[in-house]
């Protein structure tokens, strides 16, 4: 959106991302099947899959242990979980063909820390961003980036960002 507006003659000061990264993926025929993305679902939100039996996962299974865990899953109902989670899987399809733009300026780059294992490295934004990468290391999980002590850390940088512009 920023590298659109950007090509329509707006002015867009910086980019701002959550630890997100582009994809080195562009092969559709390894994208994750359904049962994988309920696992890393269910990982995200601290489940241990041996607590969830050993049936095949399926969604009231996650809803069910993360209503017994105590996190947000509980509010959804299996038909919004089930729409989330299609959500989750045309994203994953669409991040296969995406090339983003070349934005012209600096980035703030917003990393979780925790649960990295295959997590890209930030210099992956480098040919993508003409500017600076400020790279903040949040300490959560990618999954916990919207709660609200994270997300108090953020707001407070980005501030400070803005504040430094002006």
């Amino acid at each position: 959106m920023a590298c659109q507006l950007q090509q329509e003659g707006e002015s867009v000061p910086f980019l701002t991302l959550l630890d997100t990264y582009p994809s080195s993926n562009r092969d559709a025929s390894s994208l994750p099947t359904q049962q994988e993305l309920l696992i890393v679902f269910a990982e995200q939100f601290g489940l241990e899959l041996e607590n969830l039996g050993t049936q095949p996962l399926d969604v009231l299974n996650v809803i069910e242990a993360s209503r017994r865990a105590g996190h947000v899953l509980p509010g959804l109902d299996a038909e919004q979980a089930e729409r989330m989670l299609g959500v989750i899987q045309h994203h994953t399809r669409l991040m296969v063909d995406f090339q983003p733009d070349r934005f012209e300026g600096d980035m703030l780059l917003f990393m979780a820390t925790e649960d990295r294992d295959s997590t890209p490295s930030p210099s992956t934004w480098k040919s993508y961003v003409t500017g600076d990468i400020a790279v903040h290391e949040i300490a959560c999980r990618h999954a916990d980036m919207s709660l609200p002590a994270p997300l108090s850390t953020i707001g407070r940088l980005v501030e400070q960002h803005l504040r430094s512009l002006t």
